[in-house]
């Protein structure tokens, strides 16, 4: 996942806006326990997509695993009202 950061950052500057580069940088970061720019990543994939349901379930894991149950909770309910 390391090798994959620097090209993911490459994708993202060619395409800032594009939800999934920010989804797969959100799993990496996550994948090396890097939470806040996990959290960053997939917080900015919602905005850009919010009606991608599995966005809403790897952010209530980056949630759970901050301690932040409640916000963990409501991203799980979002996810299963969208999936």
């Amino acid at each position: 996942m390391e090798e994959a950061l620097p090209l993911l950052a490459q994708a993202l500057a060619i395409s800032p806006s594009d939800f999934r580069v920010h989804r797969e940088l959100g799993k990496g970061y996550l994948h090396l326990n890097q939470l806040d720019k996990a959290r960053t990543e997939l917080e900015t994939a919602i905005t850009l997509s919010p009606k991608t349901a599995p966005l809403h379930f790897m952010l209530a894991q980056v949630y759970r695993k901050q301690g932040l149950m409640d916000k963990a909770k409501q991203e799980t309910e979002r996810y299963s009202a969208l999936k």
